[in-house]
């Protein structure tokens, strides 16, 4: 395959998947955690207030033994409003969302989403076995 060809195959596979996961609907039981993306500027302020990380909010539909389903990471703000456009857009209700109780899940309360608060993350047992794909 030349490189012309190979280069318009890419990126002709990467306008058909954001298409894909746009229908895509997260379900029944969420997992749900804010993350980030980025490290510390020379000089600057470390941890999850730095001005260069990028801050994603991570949903993981999960079985009901807890192995991952399908995954979605949404770049946006962590706020209410942000949230609730979130959760109209991504989860299918009703479910389950669990999280480690950030206060803008609080939104989605009203949205026919059942909420879980959980212990913030310091304070929750570590799992014995790892996360891993099936």
């Amino acid at each position: 395959m030349s490189y012309p060809t190979a280069w318009l195959l890419r990126h002709k596979i990467m306008e058909v998947m954001p298409a894909r996961e746009q229908r895509r609907r997260l379900a029944a039981r969420v997992e749900s955690d804010d993350a980030y993306l980025g490290g510390e500027a020379r000089g600057g302020k470390a941890g999850c207030g730095s001005p260069n990380k990028g801050r994603f909010l991570a949903a993981v539909q999960t079985t009901a033994s807890g192995q991952p389903v399908l995954m979605c990471l949404s770049q946006r703000p962590f706020t209410k409003e942000s949230i609730q456009a979130f959760a109209e857009k991504s989860l299918a209700a009703p479910a389950t969302l669990v999280s480690d109780g950030l206060d803008c899940f609080t939104a989605l309360r009203g949205a026919g989403i059942l909420k879980c608060r959980m212990s913030p993350v310091a304070a929750r047992p570590v799992p014995s076995t790892p996360l891993s794909w099936p």
